[in-house]
């Protein structure tokens, strides 16, 4: 076997499981094959496990991958998780006061921010939105945790939260669409932290003038993270931290 489609064709699903071929396989090979499988989610357990192992089942996009499609489910879902020493900073921003705060989290993901948010005070109760069904059967199992609905933006509830805190996706302007949703529902007194992508602070489009314009209008800062903050989570995306009080 010499290439990536030959290894994941001789690969077997088993459950929630892909297992690479009896073989030994060289080892930039090995690491192109590894690297394939963890875009569409995989995550290698060794011992007699012996496999790469996933949230749900895989056989979708494996199929695509073994048959030569290239797929990356972190850039289709937009989902780049936030790495907890800033899920940690966040928290720390967003000055929790007490358990009695209304929380929202309104792009959870798999829940570093909430996780976050809990270690801060543990006795919050923390709403959130999520589109994945795979990570909302995550939040689900997070006690103190109520997932709302899937899709944010669309979302027709008139709740208002004492705290907003999130890492909302950033192509196609989706930070600033949700930026500006979650200032619709933040209560008077109340505060906003989410990061989003530099982008929204240099562009020289319409909407992101607009955008700083509205922001720089209001009781805000904005925090520059240092480049590569994301690394680890699969993005080299330069990010920024807007606070805002209402």
């Amino acid at each position: 076997m010499n290439t990536v489609t030959e290894v994941l064709q001789a690969c077997t699903i088993q459950g929630n499981s892909i297992k690479l071929p009896p073989i030994q396989l060289d080892r930039n090979l090995y690491l192109e094959v590894k690297t394939t499988l963890e875009k569409i989610g995989g995550k290698w357990k060794g011992g007699k496990t012996a496999a790469f192992i996933f949230r749900e089942d895989p056989t979708e996009p494996f199929r695509d991958i073994a048959n030569g499609k290239k797929r990356n489910i972190k850039k289709e879902l937009q989902f780049f998780e936030t790495p907890p020493e800033l899920a940690d900073r966040l928290a720390e921003l967003a000055c929790i006061s007490g358990p009695d705060l209304s929380i929202l989290e309104p792009s959870a993901g798999q829940g570093a921010i909430i996780h976050a948010l809990l270690r801060k005070e543990p006795r919050l109760n923390v709403r959130c939105y999520e589109l994945h069904p795979a990570f909302q059967a995550i939040l689900q199992s997070i006690e103190s945790v109520d997932v709302m609905g899937a899709d944010f933006l669309t979302s027709n509830s008139s709740l208002l939260y004492d705290r907003i805190v999130a890492n909302p996706p950033f192509s196609k302007n989706q930070d600033i669409d949700h930026i500006t949703a979650m200032y619709a529902r933040l209560k008077p007194g109340g505060r906003l932290v989410s990061i989003a992508s530099m982008h929204c602070q240099f562009a020289d489009g319409t909407k992101e003038k607009r955008f700083r314009s509205w922001v720089s209008s209001l009781d805000s800062q904005v925090i520059e993270l240092e480049d590569k903050t994301f690394r680890s989570s699969g993005t080299s995306a330069s990010a920024i931290v807007i606070v805002i009080d209402k």
